[in-house]
């Protein structure tokens, strides 16, 4: 009886007057390798890890490495990349992809067809490739995405992959950079039966 008034009562509703709660963060990072036993950290994702567990851990706690969802694949959860991808731009609050290794190049190429997803991407650019000539993975989609989103973009210094020593100024500007872009993303959305992220999330 009791069961059968809440499913009367829930047949009641309208989902177009639902808000999904999305303040709890999760921030999908894309980019180089991560090794914690490494004495000098492999790529700038790396560092960024490394310089968060110890300074910025409201940020830290809420980063989830692309590497968490390898086995989804293994698993055949998943028919092809492009499901994927979607599923977890659904999700995510943020997408940081530092632009170090083909996997982020391909995700690179993915979102930059997916203007709608340009709020809340960040892309990490090596100010070396930038600015250097002919470059057309750095002047093509990275300043298409600048022009419609410039907080999408952000760019630096290259660490040397095999120097210990890269200046924290630069990390503490990137994650300043990261909770300026996590501010501006509301903290609920409209409910979209589209949206594969409201539907995990109910």
């Amino acid at each position: 009886m009791f069961e059968e008034t809440i499913k009367k009562q829930f047949e009641l509703l309208d989902i177009s007057n639902f808000n999904v709660d999305i303040s709890h963060r999760l921030l999908f990072v894309c980019g180089g390798k991560v090794d914690v036993r490494a004495p000098i950290p492999p790529s700038f994702r790396d560092r960024l890890l490394t310089y968060t567990a110890k300074n910025a851990s409201e940020l830290h706690e809420h980063f989830i490495l692309a590497e968490t969802f390898k086995d989804y694949f293994k698993e055949n959860a998943y028919p092809d990349l492009l499901v994927f991808e979607d599923d977890i731009a659904s999700i995510s609050s943020l997408i940081i992809i530092f632009l170090e290794s083909p996997g982020s190049l391909v995700e690179l190429g993915i979102f930059c067809n997916k203007s709608e997803l340009f709020k809340k991407i960040l892309i990490v650019a090596s100010a070396e490739e930038v600015y250097g000539e002919d470059s057309f993975i750095y002047l093509g989609p990275l300043e298409y995405i600048k022009k419609k989103v410039s907080s999408s973009v952000v760019i630096y210094p290259w660490p040397d992959p095999e120097v210990l020593k890269y200046d924290n100024d630069f990390l503490d500007d990137l994650c300043v950079n990261i909770k300026e872009k996590l501010s501006s993303i509301p903290k609920t959305e409209q409910f979209s039966k589209d949206n594969s992220g409201h539907i995990a999330l109910l």
